[in-house]
């Protein structure tokens, strides 16, 4: 492929090391998100590049190809048509009933449960980087694998990430594992269930301090107890005190969920609009 076979709509983001745009395939007008990234960082490009080749799942944005021109890697990826779960939670005035927000969950739980399986930490998991697609945006799409890491042991150490959805471990710069991103998926879920953060703080030293030696907010009554404890079991500051992504998919309390997700992955296909 090569850059001139698409036309560039509109940007649709920018981090550290490049931008993400809108773009048409010119031979079946079809829509993609192409990431645009310098090869100054060729090391995290071809990370990106090598960890998203080796992602096949329904939850989990799909890598089509890449290339470079003119010392820049293009990476060609799914669109997602109805933004980041970010964009869905800033614009709601009252927080995602709880059926609903499981149902998101369980999707999410499905994906990062994938990752894992390929010896693979997101370390990035945030509402900004879980797309929505679908006619009822509820069908979610893990992205940005740019600071992913492949580990062929539970061991990693360099902090990276976004610091609210750090885990304990990786704040203290100890050494971690897949138990960091089931931290961050607990924070998402209670932000889902509550539109709130769990460790809030007016500071960013008071928010640190909170992650590191606090329990999270209690909440809203409208939360059911099975809920609750699950969410605790994912919020503790010991990382082996919280379930493995494979324990999560068993859980009782997303079975429903995750049941309904199987049935509805025949009709993904026809919702990407």
């Amino acid at each position: 492929m090569r850059t001139s076979d698409f036309i560039f709509k509109e940007k649709l983001g920018t981090g550290a090391f490049g931008a993400c745009y809108l773009a048409t395939y010119k031979p079946n007008q079809r829509w993609y998100v192409i990431k645009k990234q310098s090869m100054e960082h060729v090391e995290i490009v071809m990370n990106e590049v090598k960890l998203l080749s080796k992602m096949e799942h329904t939850n989990i944005i799909t890598y089509y190809g890449s290339w470079i021109e003119n010392n820049k890697c293009f990476i060609l990826m799914e669109y997602a048509t109805k933004g980041t779960l970010y964009n869905l939670l800033s614009r709601r005035q009252h927080p995602l009933q709880q059926r609903d927000a499981l149902y998101l969950f369980a999707q999410i739980t499905l994906g990062v449960h994938h990752i894992h399986k390929q010896n693979v930490l997101h370390r990035d998991l945030k509402p900004g980087n879980i797309m929505l697609t679908g006619q009822n945006a509820d069908v979610i799409k893990i992205g940005d694998f740019g600071i992913s890491k492949r580990i062929n042991r539970e061991d990693a150490q360099t902090r990276v990430g976004t610091r609210m959805y750090m885990a304990p471990e990786v704040l203290r710069g100890h050494r971690y594992g897949y138990k960091c991103d089931i931290w961050s998926m607990g924070i998402i879920l209670y932000e889902m269930l509550t539109l709130k953060f769990p460790f809030a703080s007016n500071s960013h030293v008071g928010m640190i301090t909170r992650i590191l030696e606090m329990k999270p907010s209690k909440l809203p009554a409208t939360v059911s107890e099975d809920c609750v404890r699950m969410l605790s079991k994912m919020l503790q500051k010991d990382p082996q005190d919280r379930p493995p992504s494979r324990y999560l998919v068993l859980c009782p309390l997303l079975l429903h969920s995750i049941s309904k997700v199987y049935l509805n992955v025949g009709r993904v296909d026809r919702a990407q609009c």
